[in-house]
């Protein structure tokens, strides 16, 4: 069982790390392999945050999940997200997993997500997001690596409710295979990116309206990251 347990807070900045080319390779596969796996998904949505390419990434799963609202109430939420964050160790070292909402879930605190079965080098990032999915929607849980004591109580007593999105699929090829959604979405996506850019371009020609450096430089970085996926 492997502790995925730090806080983001915590955590060395992506681009602090100096990555060996070994583990440059590493990071750009896996890197290429969330992007061709989880485009266009029905459940899954990977966001890079940090590093290029990524060492950082936020995971959103369009799924039902339990959580614990600020007034303490348990309830449902539908798009909950998790962080992940490749340690300058990795692929050896674990990656650091936390979910970014109050989750309620045997194996989950605000700290860390317990992965079972435990990290190997010979994963991927990939399979890991598929795994964490499965936790979140509350197909599966660890009853012997226990977290959250209340959350385990509450699973044994409410069987019934489990799990919390019984039709969520976390597969690659959920609705179809990856290279089939993108050339079926790839096409739209092109179309959204020259609007963006005609009115960006528009914008520029206007003082009053110009956008900042620093808002070019993000939205570059967006539709470099939307035509990676194309090429």
């Amino acid at each position: 069982m492997t502790l995925c347990r730090q806080s983001c807070a915590a955590s060395v900045p992506a681009a602090g790390i100096a990555w060996s080319p070994e583990q440059e390779v590493r990071l750009e596969h896996e890197w290429r392999q969330l992007q061709r796996n989880f485009a266009y998904h029905p459940t899954i949505r990977i966001i890079p945050i940090q590093g290029n390419p990524p060492a950082e990434y936020e995971v959103e799963y369009k799924t039902r999940a339990l959580y614990i609202r600020e007034d303490g109430q348990l309830d449902y939420i539908t798009s909950p997200s998790v962080h992940i964050w490749l340690p300058p160790g990795y692929p050896h070292e674990a990656p650091v997993v936390r979910p970014m909402h109050a989750l309620f879930h045997p194996n989950m605190t605000m700290d860390g997500i317990g992965i079972n079965p435990a990290w190997e080098a010979t994963r991927t990032l990939a399979q890991l997001v598929q795994q964490i999915g499965a936790m979140v929607a509350f197909h599966t849980y660890d009853p012997w690596n226990v977290w959250n004591p209340a959350a385990m109580e509450w699973a044994t007593a409410n069987a019934a409710y489990l799990p919390a999105d019984p039709a969520a699929n976390f597969a690659p090829k959920a609705r179809g295979e990856p290279l089939g959604r993108i050339c079926q979405n790839g096409q739209k996506t092109l179309g959204q990116l020259r609007g963006q850019l005609t009115e960006l371009c528009a914008s520029l020609l206007l003082p009053e309206e110009a956008p900042s450096a620093s808002e070019v430089r993000n939205f570059a970085q967006q539709i470099r990251l939307a035509t990676n996926l194309l090429l």
